[in-house]
């Protein structure tokens, strides 16, 4: 690490917003696809059960 770059330090920073933005954008992303997954399958198997006991 080159901590004597005055030119860098501009572009450093604005890398490290946008990976901390991406890095936020992705794991809300992975979390709302997990929970909709666990919600989906959750909901599945209410049905099948509900269509079981109507059997």
């Amino acid at each position: 690490m080159s901590t004597s770059a005055p030119k860098g330090t501009a572009k450093r920073s604005f890398y490290f917003t946008f990976m901390a933005f991406a890095d936020m954008f992705l794991f809300t992303f992975f979390a709302f696809m997990i929970t909709k997954s666990l919600l989906g399958t959750l909901g599945w198997e209410m049905d099948e059960v509900r269509l079981t006991v109507s059997r």
